[in-house]
C-alpha cells in the first residue's frame, strides 16, 4: 500500500466506524443524547435545519429507485429553515390514549369492531380522519407537528444522508418477509421499542409503524411524513420523503402525533381501556376465508355483511356516501377465491357535458341514482343528468365482471362527454398498493408500465394524478387498460376500457390505489353511445392478463351487443 493511497482508505475505515456510532446512535440512543423528555414529549431548541430536496436531487434519486422524477414531487423544495422552539412527541399517539379521547368527547371509533385487544393497546391509534386527529390534539392542549418539525425531529447528525440511519438499505430497520397486510390487524408494533427508529433527540417509532399527519397543508391535502408498516419502497423511508392525502382520507396505516410550542408545559396524557375488549381471535386473518365462488358486483347500500365487515373505512365511505345511500353510485366488486376482501366502484365519481359538470362524488344536488329489473334477468342503475340519461348493469362471468354502459343525449345539440368512474382496490387486502411498485397503465407501445416510472405532472403526484406516458408511445388508440398485480404474486386485477369510438385517459391514486379507464365520447343530438368495461380477476401475470385480453377483443367480448 503505498503513501497516496493509505489515508484513502484510512478515511473509508473512519466513515465507517462513523456509521456504525449513527445507527448505535438512531436505533438505540441512550438517554444521554435524548433531548429533554417531559410527559412524553421531546424538546428541541430553536435552530437552522435544512429540509427537503431541490430538483436536481431528486432527478438523481430517481435514477437510484428507479422512478421517474415526478415521483419525488411531495419532498418538500430543499431549503434551509427557522424553527421556533417546540415540543414533538417521542411517539404515534396510542390505542389506550386515543380511547380515553373517546370515552371523553364521544368521538368516532375507529376500530374496526369498536375497540381494540388489550395487547394492542400500546400500539399507534389508526384510522382516524384529519379532523379527528386534530380534535385530539386540541383536546390534550397540543397540535399537530409541521412536516418541518417532523423531519427535523427524524435527521441524524450525519450530513447528507438518505435515511435518518445513513445510507445503507435497509440498514438497521427489520421489514418483515411476505407481508400479507390485514386492515383489521394493523402490523404496527407497541411503541418505544426501538426498533421503529429512533433519532439522536429521542424521537421514535417514525418508519415502520404509521405514516403520520402533519400540520403542513393545502386547502384540500394534508402532508403526511414516514412510511408505515405497510411500506416497502426505499423511497419513501427517506427523512424528506412525504406525501399528501385529501383531508377526507383516512387509512389503517395512518396515524399521528402532536406537538407544541416551546413555550408551554407538556400535559400528563391519559389513557384508558375499552371494557369490553374483543380477542386476538375475533380479528382473525381474512386470509383464511377464501372461496371459491365467481366474481359478484353489489351494489353498495345493499352489500352482504360479510364483504361490509371487512371494507376499511373509508372505502365504505367513499362508495357509500354519508346520507343511507340516496346518491350513492357505488358498486363492491369481489372475486372469492382472492379472499373476502372487495375492490370499490364508484360509477361516474364526475361527469361533465360539454365542459359543465353535471355529476360529482355524492353531492346532495345530484340525480338519485335508480334500479330495475330488466326482462334478462340484470338489474340496471338508472342516473337522469338533465340532458343526459345513463343506465349500467353488471355481468359476471367466471373470472371477470362486465360493466355495460349506455348514455343517451336527449338534446338536440352534439357535444363532448366525459366521465370518470373509479375503481379502488383500498380494501383488497391482497391487491393493495400504495407505492406504485405493482401497479401498471398500458402504453401506446403496446407495453405495461409501472405508474411510479411514468411522468406525474401536478401537485399532490400520489393522490389523484394523470399518468403521462409520451415517453413510451402515449397512451393506447382504442382503449385504456390498467392492472394491479397481487401482493402474493398469484393473481392479477386489470381493468379495460375498449370502444374505437372514444378517446381514453388513464389515471391512477396510489393511497386508493385506484384505477380510471376514462373515455371521452362525442355525441350526436338524440345519439345513444355504450361501452363494456371488463374488470379481471385473473390467475397469472401480466403476460396472462394481455394474451387474455387480445383474445376476448379477438372474439368481440368488448362489442357492446356482445
Amino acid at each position: 500500500m503505498n503513501t497516496i493511497e493509505y489515508p484513502r482508505y484510512l478515511k473509508i475505515g473512519q466513515a465507517l466506524l462513523a456509521s456504525l456510532a449513527i445507527v448505535s446512535t438512531l436505533w438505540g440512543a441512550d438517554a444521554s443524547q435524548a433531548s429533554q423528555l417531559e410527559n412524553g414529549m421531546l424538546f428541541a431548541d430553536a435552530k437552522s435545519v435544512t429540509i427537503g430536496t431541490s430538483k436536481a436531487e431528486r432527478i438523481e434519486l430517481a435514477k437510484k429507485y428507479n422512478c421517474d422524477f415526478t415521483w419525488l414531487s411531495n419532498d418538500s423544495e430543499r431549503a434551509d429553515v427557522e424553527l421556533a422552539a417546540h415540543w414533538i412527541d417521542a411517539h404515534p399517539v396510542t390505542n389506550a390514549q386515543y380511547w380515553a379521547f373517546v370515552e371523553a368527547t364521544g368521538a368516532r371509533k375507529p376500530w374496526p369492531l369498536g375497540a381494540f385487544p388489550l395487547e394492542r393497546a400500546n400500539h399507534p391509534v389508526v384510522g382516524m380522519t384529519i379532523e379527528e386527529a386534530e380534535n385530539y390534539a386540541k383536546w390534550v392542549g397540543k397540535r399537530l407537528p409541521t412536516a418541518n418539525e417532523w423531519e427535523a425531529a427524524s435527521q441524524s447528525s450525519l450530513e447528507e444522508v438518505l435515511y435518518p440511519w445513513g445510507d445503507r438499505w435497509p440498514g438497521p430497520l427489520g421489514l418483515p418477509k411476505n407481508l400479507r397486510p390485514d386492515w383489521d390487524l394493523p402490523g404496527t408494533s407497541a411503541v418505544g421499542s426501538g426498533d421503529f427508529g429512533r433519532s439522536p433527540i429521542g424521537f421514535e417509532d417514525f418508519y415502520g409503524q404509521v405514516s403520520e399527519y402533519t400540520g403542513t397543508r393545502t386547502p384540500t391535502h394534508i402532508m403526511t411524513k414516514g412510511a408505515s408498516w405497510i411500506h416497502r419502497d426505499p423511497i419513501n423511508f427517506r427523512t424528506a420523503a412525504g406525501s399528501f392525502v385529501h383531508r377526507g382520507y383516512q387509512s389503517p396505516a395512518l396515524g399521528f402525533r402532536c406537538a407544541m410550542d416551546g413555550d408551554g408545559t407538556p400535559p400528563a396524557i391519559s389513557q384508558s381501556l375499552p371494557a369490553d375488549m374483543p380477542s386476538l381471535d375475533e380479528l382473525t386473518s381474512a386470509w383464511s376465508l377464501m372461496g371459491k365462488d365467481s366474481p359478484k358486483a353489489h351494489y353498495t347500500v345493499e352489500m352482504p355483511v360479510g364483504i361490509e365487515r371487512h371494507l376499511t373505512g373509508f372505502s365504505k365511505r367513499f362508495s357509500k356516501g354519508t346520507d343511507d345511500g340516496h346518491h350513492s353510485r357505488g358498486f363492491v366488486l369481489n372475486a372469492p377465491y382472492t379472499g373476502p376482501w372487495a375492490a370499490t366502484f364508484f360509477f361516474f365519481e364526475t361527469a361533465n357535458w360539454n365542459e359543465k359538470r353535471i355529476l360529482l362524488g355524492h353531492s346532495p344536488d345530484n340525480p338519485e341514482f335508480q334500479s330495475r329489473q330488466t326482462e334478462n334477468g340484470y338489474t340496471e342503475y338508472f342516473v337522469d343528468m338533465g340532458e343526459l340519461d345513463a343506465t349500467c348493469h353488471f355481468e359476471p362471468g367466471p373470472d371477470y365482471i362486465d360493466l355495460v354502459v349506455e348514455v343517451r343525449n336527449k338534446t338536440n345539440e352534439s357535444g363532448r362527454f366525459r366521465a370518470s368512474s373509479c375503481l379502488s382496490l383500498m380494501s383488497h387486502a391482497n391487491f393493495y398498493d400504495c407505492e406504485s411498485e405493482r401497479t401498471y397503465a398500458l402504453s401506446g407501445n403496446g407495453d405495461f408500465v409501472r405508474l411510479r416510472e411514468a411522468n406525474r405532472p401536478g401537485v399532490n403526484v400520489r393522490w389523484i394524478s394523470a399518468t403521462e406516458l409520451g415517453e413510451y408511445g402515449g397512451l393506447p388508440k382504442d382503449r385504456a387498460v390498467m392492472a394491479v398485480e397481487s401482493r402474493d404474486g398469484k393473481y392479477t386485477f386489470g381493468s379495460v376500457n375498449k370502444s374505437t369510438a372514444a378517446t381514453f385517459n388513464q389515471t391512477g391514486n396510489m393511497w386508493i390505489n385506484c384505477l380510471h379507464c376514462d373515455g371521452i365520447q362525442q355525441m350526436e343530438p338524440k345519439q345513444t353511445v355504450g361501452w363494456r368495461q371488463r374488470f379481471y380477476f385473473l390467475e397469472g401475470g401480466l403476460e396472462d392478463l394481455s394474451e387474455r385480453i387480445e383474445k376476448d377483443v379477438s372474439r368481440g367480448d368488448f362489442d357492446v351487443s356482445g
